[in-house]
Parts: structure tokens; sequence; C-alpha cells
């Protein structure tokens, strides 16, 4: 009798508090409203409803932290596709050209409706459906190719050293957005997943964290095991993360035991703890490296912090980001938009919440350091000339015999210290594990 008193007080209690706090959200709630009547009925520049409202969810977003914000219908689409992977589109890689200010054709996708018709780099795109691509902008023309798989893009394209005009009518696709890739292509023009230096070694980039990527890493792990190779580099420089669900299954590839990591909301209070459960990718005897940089954040930290405190990897390059927290989605209007709200912060194996603070300093413990004189530093000039390296390996060749015009490209090794300083450590004799 006194224990059912008890809950019936309590339950009475907690509605008041409910209540009490939901009167002071409707209050406030109100009051936005509220301002959104007067701005309407009385701004000297009259402001349509939609920006109004979309300009209060930003408003409220950004004063929270700097992960959360507003994501309106104009953006949420592409949001959308950056996590699921994939759009509908044709399956090409595009630029403006610098010197005729033309829409060219970078790469194909290999396996996409463009690749398979025929679409190669350095073709020049002339119009798409009835409409010049002269002096379109990219945002415009990615439009214009994208669109319902099924449905049909025309395009008009002369190829790179004649003046023949082509026309080719490609039914767009699901494109998949690769987030897992090699070093070099091999001659069915899918990715050769050891070093192209150093073809004893694995190397596997690794550029965000999505739906597919653990699939995309569980098909390159199987390439370089038949290879025999006797070291791993994984680059997950300038990978700004993705998905929680990703960074965990990865790290459960290359570790049989032990935490991975955990998530705490507020107070502290232990939300969830994610433990290896499956079966290792590669031996834990092989030589593994992960290389990092300033622009490595979240997923990516996640996946360097948990290899880092099992001494399963060797971590090369500079300081991570500092992104130690956890974000969720929240749709709104079916779909159409959303809240990115942050709702918890992660830790490390250790023990240790590797976030940045904005009152953070150098000094202080924050994001994913290198391995003890693993510390390798780029400048500007070296940044730029991996870029490009990088941007011109990963061009689909074309299958004409046509050369475009491109400067010739330096090894990997020549231009990339980072790279350099992990071949260096894995060709020591009898290279560990970790370091």
């Amino acid at each position: 009798m006194l224990v059912r008193n008890t809950i019936v007080i309590s339950i009475a209690a907690v509605v008041s508090v409910v209540c009490h706090a939901t009167a002071q959200r409707n209050h406030y709630a109100s009051l936005v409203a509220e301002g959104m009547r007067i701005v309407s009925a009385f701004s000297l520049k009259e402001v349509p409803p939609r920006q109004l409202y979309e300009d209060a969810m930003n408003g409220m977003a950004q004063g929270l932290d700097p992960y959360s914000n507003y994501i309106g219908k104009e953006h949420f689409a592409t949001f959308q596709e950056s996590l699921d992977q994939e759009f509908g589109g044709i399956g090409i890689i595009v630029e403006i050209n610098a010197e005729t200010k033309r829409l060219t054709v970078l790469s194909p996708v290999v396996g996409t409706p463009a690749y398979e018709a025929g679409i190669q780099s350095g073709d020049v795109i002339m119009s798409i459906g009835r409409q010049s691509t002269e002096g379109m902008l990219m945002p415009e023309a990615v439009k214009l190719m994208r669109g319902r798989p099924g449905s049909q893009a025309r395009l008009h394209v002369k190829t790179p050293k004649d003046d023949v005009l082509q026309q080719f009518t490609v039914a767009r696709a699901v494109i998949p957005v690769e987030s897992v890739k090699g070093d070099g292509r091999n001659p069915n023009d899918k990715w050769n997943f050891t070093l192209t230096d150093r073809p004893g070694f694995g190397y596997i980039r690794v550029e965000s964290f999505g739906e597919h990527t653990a699939i995309e890493l569980t098909t390159a792990l199987s390439f370089i095991r038949k290879k025999g190779v006797s070291g791993v580099i994984i680059d997950l420089r300038d990978n700004s993360g993705g998905l929680l669900a990703a960074a965990v299954e990865i790290s459960d590839m290359f570790i049989n035991a032990g935490s991975i990591v955990s998530t705490r909301g507020r107070n502290d209070v232990i939300l969830t703890e994610h433990d290896a459960k499956a079966a290792v990718k590669i031996p834990i005897t092989l030589p593994l490296v992960l290389l990092i940089n300033q622009r490595s954040a979240s997923a990516s930290e996640i996946v360097a912090a948990c290899l880092q405190d099992h001494k399963r990897a060797t971590v090369i390059g500079e300081r991570s980001w500092g992104k130690g927290t956890v974000q969720n989605v929240f749709e709104f209007e079916n779909g159409l938009s959303a809240l990115k709200l942050t709702t918890a912060s992660y830790w490390r194996p250790s023990g240790v919440n590797i976030h940045r603070d904005r009152e953070d300093t150098v000094d202080d413990i924050w994001g994913v350091s290198p391995s003890p004189e693993m510390t390798v530093p780029l400048d500007d000039e070296q940044l730029t000339a991996i870029s490009v390296h990088r941007k011109l390996r990963d061009v689909v060749p074309r299958r004409d015999g046509q050369v475009v015009n491109r400067p010739a490209q330096p090894t990997l090794l020549e231009i990339d210290p980072q790279i350099r300083k992990a071949v260096e450590f894995l060709e020591q004799p009898n290279a560990p594990a970790e370091l």
C-alpha cells in the first residue's frame, strides 16, 4: 500500500513538473510566434514566412554549439545523400576548365551509366538537354544532370582532340558515392588497394563514414589479404567523419576484444558502450598504420583513438581536429528539412573525451595525436601538391587512346612526407603491429 501510494505521488509530481515545463516551452514558443507576426506586419521589407521560420531555426541551433544546425529544404536532400552514399544521376565528376571556362569531365565513375555509355575524362560537355553550358555555374550543371533514376539526360559532348560533336542519351540511375579508394587503378579501372610505389604494402583511403563504408572497406581488406601484403596503411586524412555506427563497425574489423567507444549524455551519464564483437578482417599481427591530419574529425577520430588505445595501429601525421560529440538528426516536414542536434559526447577506450572546446589551447588534451616521434607536419605547398596529385591519380584513363593534356605526375612517395614516413616505418625489419 505504501509502495503504491509512493508511486502515485511520484507520478503526480512528474506530471506536474512536465506540465510546468511544457507551459514554459509553450510560453517561449508563443513569444517566437509573436515576434514572427510583428516582423511580418511591420518590417520595412516584406519577409516571406518561410524565411522567418528558417532564420529562427538557424539562430536557435547556432546558439548551441558549432555542430548543431538547422538543415532547410534546399540542403536536406544533399545532406541525406552524403550519408546514404547515393543519388540519382549519370555518374560523372565534372569541373569548370580554368582555360576554356567550359564544363569538362574530370572522370566518369566506374560502372555507372555515363561510364558504360563511353563518356570519358577530358570530354567537354557543350550542352545538357537544350541548355548550353557556356557560362554555366557548377550548381546549375549538377542540378540538370541529376534526377529521378530511370529518367534520361541528353548531353552533347566534344572529345579533347577534335571538334566532332557527339550526343549521348543516358538513363539516370542510383549512383553510389565511393568512400573507400585505393592509390591507383587496375587495368579494369577498379581500385588497386596496394601502394603503387611499394606494392608490398596495402593502401586504403577512407574518405567518409557512410552507410556503405564498412562493406567497401571489407572488400578492400579482402583484396590486400589476397595480395599477401606485409603491412597496411589506412589513410584518414581530410576525413571529416560521418556515421557513428560505421566508425564502430570499422574499428571492430581490427581488434578482437575490448571497448571501441562509449557515448555520454547530460551530466556524463553513459548512454551506450560499444565493444568489439566480430572477427578481425586482417591478422592481428599485421603491421597497421593510420594517417591523420588536422581535418580528420569525428568518426575518423573514433577509429584512430580506438586502434591507438588498443595498441593495434601506429598513428602518423598531425594532431586531429578534436570533435568529440555526437549529433542526431530530427526530421521535420515529413523528411524535407531537419535539425541536426548535439545529443551526446563520445569517449575513447582509455576514458578520455577528445573534444576541443572553444576555449581550449594547444596545451590542453583534445584530438588524437600521432604516436611518439611520428608527427609529420606539412606546409601549404606540400598540401597543394598532394591534392593535385590525388585529383589526377583518381581519374579513369581514356579508352580511345587520346591523351588529355595534363602535367607529368611525381610519385606519391616523392611529394608526400607522411606516406614516406609510413613506408619507412613498415620497412623496418620486423615492424611492430603498433608503436
